[in-house]
């Protein structure tokens, strides 16, 4: 019965070996043969990944520029009565002043 069992042993190596060898070496042809393949998705997908790194940098800026100008509007609404009061009175100013000045005379022969 040992015996048996030995050489049920034996046979089933005798089979299994060779097919483990042979599955070995389509393995490894088979990855030799795809690694150009996955080289290119790998540099496919770091190239697409740097431009939507990019992009979304880009598109990020954009958006605090404009909530910046956003902001800064929304704050300056508040003094926009004191800037129409000033630019009135640099208005009356230069209005008042405009012949004293040396640049505008007139220099004649």
């Amino acid at each position: 019965m040992f015996a048996l069992l030995v050489l049920g042993g034996l046979v089933g190596l005798l089979l299994l070996v060779p097919l483990m060898i042979v599955g070995l070496v389509v393995r490894l042809v088979l990855t030799l043969v795809l690694l150009p393949l996955r080289i290119a998705g790998a540099a496919v997908r770091l190239t697409l990944g740097i431009a939507a790194a990019t992009a979304g940098m880009a598109v990020g800026t954009v958006g605090i520029v404009l909530a910046a100008a956003l902001a800064g509007a929304a704050l300056l609404i508040p003094l926009l009565p004191i800037a129409i009061v000033v630019a009135g009175a640099w208005l009356l100013w230069r209005l008042v002043h405009r012949g004293s000045s040396p640049a505008h005379e007139v220099v004649r022969p």
